[in-house]
């Protein structure tokens, strides 16, 4: 019954809290501005892991047979003692969202299109100052991971009966 009423149901929300165990090994390339021009800079960050806990508010809508649409946006914060962040000088709140949003259509019994996006951003993402290089103003210069990725596909399904 509860398999029924949970395949059927139009609309349905709900909360996951838990925590999540983060393995990351990241590399930065990018060219940057300096004192002595344009220079490009590469660094492959020391593989980090970490504990997070994890916020997941979940909306589905099912408003027919032929139409499906999921949002599971996931807030991911630290633990109490590793709040902060450097982050190009500046100590940021270390936090993370991921916000998937998938779209199916049934378009017949046979053919399904299936459209997701999801995007991913870092407050806090990996930096480390470049030595003995300054900009133009005199300041520091940070190479700095991407803190935004999004990802957008489409798949075409047809089943052969």
């Amino acid at each position: 019954v509860n398999a029924h009423v949970k395949m059927n149901s139009p609309f349905r929300i709900g909360i996951l809290v838990g925590f999540f165990y983060e393995l990351e090994r990241i590399t930065a390339n990018d060219s940057l501005q300096t004192d002595n021009g344009k220079i490009f800079a590469r660094n492959d960050f020391d593989p980090t892991n970490r504990i997070r806990w994890e916020l997941e508010p979940i909306i589905y809508l099912h408003t027919s047979k032929h139409f499906y649409l999921s949002i599971t946006p996931q807030l991911k914060l630290p633990l109490w003692y590793e709040w902060r962040q450097n982050v190009g000088g500046v100590k940021k709140i270390d936090y993370r969202l991921d916000v998937p949003v998938n779209l199916e259509v049934v378009l017949s019994r046979s053919f399904t299109i299936d459209i997701s996006y999801h995007t991913f951003y870092d407050n806090a993402p990996s930096s480390v100052k470049i030595p003995d290089v300054i900009r133009p103003d005199g300041s520091d210069v940070y190479l700095t991971a991407n803190n935004l990725n999004q990802f957008f596909s489409i798949q075409v399904g047809y089943k052969f009966n």
